[in-house]
């Protein structure tokens, strides 16, 4: 990989090392509802069993909420799914009653 001669000064001293360009991460595919509510289960255990170092067990939080949040929105599109499609149902048993 090549370097802008304009980012080479930021390269050759260390103390600059926070303006030089960083690498994006490319945010990790959602796992599935099953997948996230087993994860979730392991963490609240190993979480209750009191045996995490305090970084390790504020990961485990940070990762708990985000995988909560995850559980959340897919049951939440499963509930618009089963409302859509009780109003697609109950719009054509109308329509065959008329």
């Amino acid at each position: 990989m090549t370097r802008s001669p304009a980012l080479g000064y930021f390269y050759a001293f260390p103390q600059y090392a926070h303006f030089r360009p960083r690498m994006v991460k490319k945010a990790a595919p959602a796992p599935s509802f099953e997948n996230a509510v087993a994860e979730l289960e392991q963490i609240v255990h190993d979480m209750e069993n009191g045996q995490m170092p305090l970084d390790q067990a504020l990961a485990a939080y940070q990762r708990g909420t985000q995988l909560l949040r995850s559980c959340q929105d897919a049951l939440n599109r499963a509930e618009q799914t089963i409302r859509t499609l009780e109003a697609e149902a109950s719009g054509t048993s109308d329509e065959a009653q008329s």
